[in-house]
């Protein structure tokens, strides 16, 4: 589902300039790994995969 922009924000004020990451993700943020469907267009537990080797 798509998030409104005030909850990355949120976050962000919450735990701070932490490396992030948004799963089933619609869209790529900046300052945001994300991964889904219409991301990249790979099963999430592919996506899963490729996150943990960068």
């Amino acid at each position: 589902s798509v998030k409104p922009d005030e909850v990355r924000d949120r976050i962000v004020q919450l735990v701070g300039d932490l490396p992030r990451i948004e799963l089933f993700a619609r869209e790529q943020i900046e300052g945001w790994d994300a991964i889904g469907y219409d991301i990249d267009g790979l099963d999430i537990r592919q996506s899963l995969e490729w996150i943990a080797l960068k």
